[in-house]
């Protein structure tokens, strides 16, 4: 898990922010509440969340691979 953190607080800050806007509170708060704080639209913010999910995922399989 600290992996993952550590991931995401590297993210460029445009991912990162959405990121965190949508799943980092205590509740989930949902798209359109997220994208109103970050003063974004919904379809920005959903750009973002796929932007860094193959960030994440890129990283997680490099980690991965150097394991190996």
């Amino acid at each position: 898990m600290m992996q993952l953190e550590r991931i995401i607080r590297e993210l460029p800050s445009p991912l990162r922010d959405a990121v965190y806007a949508l799943y980092g509170g205590r509740e989930w708060i949902g798209m359109t509440r997220a994208a109103n704080r970050l003063q974004i639209n919904r379809r920005t913010l959903f750009r973002y969340l796929c932007a860094a999910d193959q960030a994440i995922e890129a990283e997680l399989e490099k980690t991965e691979k150097s394991r190996e």
